[in-house]
């Protein structure tokens, strides 16, 4: 939580209204391929990562900065005790005025927008909606990020060049960042490098470059 410690302090400064992070897990049909059960190693090592992240420490600082956490992804899937550190945090802090950071745990971009489609479908099936009403604007309002916007900036740490499965649609029309440093040594100064450089692009959104 280091880096999400100094990204509130960044907000104090910049004024951010939300940020996404992924948290320590992929899409949920990987874990269940590599962990083969639910109760199984993965989400052991999950578990015990997920914990130590979410100590109490951390919770009740984030709190105190006045930051509302927000977790995405398929919650349902994980174990009861997963579950309940998550609602608690979120119940902890979901008042809070500041920056809402939100963390993807058993999430992932491809599964996000399967669950989605999925439940279009059924209510199309049940008659509760007609195919043509069916728009961008309605996908996007039943994603996990349906209170937000899409995402304007993505940094991508450790010497990454890739999404990695991660907010898929939220994405599309997206700045990305890239830098070496690791995500934990990640400084104020980084987000302030990484917001200059956006402030120097030019957003289109599809269009053309204008002359």
């Amino acid at each position: 939580m280091r880096g999400a410690h100094k990204l509130s302090s960044g907000n104090r400064v910049l004024g951010f209204r939300d940020a996404h992070r992924f948290a320590f897990c992929s899409d949920p049909s990987r874990l269940a391929q590599h962990a083969g059960q639910r109760d199984g190693g993965g989400e052991t090592v999950l578990r015990n990562l997920f914990c130590r992240c979410l100590h109490r420490h951390h919770v009740q600082y984030m709190h105190e900065h006045n930051v509302r956490i927000r977790f995405i992804g398929y919650i349902q899937g994980l174990s009861e005790e997963l579950q309940t550190i998550i609602s608690d945090s979120e119940a902890l802090t979901k008042n809070n005025t500041g920056l809402t950071l939100q963390l993807a745990i058993n999430y992932g971009g491809r599964d996000e927008i399967v669950r989605t489609v999925q439940g279009i479908a059924h209510s199309v099936l049940e008659g509760q909606l007609a195919v043509q009403d069916i728009t961008e604007q309605y996908v996007s309002s039943h994603l996990y990020t349906q209170e937000f916007s899409d995402v304007d900036l993505l940094i991508r740490p450790s010497k990454d060049y890739r999404i990695s499965n991660f907010l898929l649609w939220q994405l599309a029309y997206a700045e990305f960042w890239f830098t070496d440093l690791h995500w934990p040594d990640f400084t104020k100064e980084t987000l302030l490098e990484a917001i200059a450089a956006y402030q120097k692009r030019e957003r289109r959104f599809g269009g053309l470059q204008e002359e």
